[in-house]
């Protein structure tokens, strides 16, 4: 596993982690919910999804688009 980055939605000790991972000898790239335990470590949640990486484009393409419509509509607070 290669973990990419995380984002932190409410606190340190709850964040969302991008990371490679593989299954069955095939690559796949993992957005998952994660909370740290007790003894400060990442543990993944069941909330998440497993992007094939054939669909890595359009995803992007349509995270693009989203961000475009929040700043569009100012529903962002800080517009990329």
């Amino acid at each position: 596993m290669s973990v990419i980055g995380d984002i932190i939605r409410k606190d340190r000790d709850d964040f969302v982690r991008i990371s490679v991972k593989e299954y069955k000898g095939f690559p796949y790239v993992d957005i998952r919910s994660h909370f740290k335990d007790l003894k400060g470590e990442a543990m993944p949640t069941q909330k998440g999804v497993t992007i094939n990486p054939i669909n890595i484009g359009r995803l992007i393409d349509l995270l693009i688009l989203a961000r475009a419509e929040l700043n569009k509509n100012n529903h962002s607070d800080s517009p990329y």
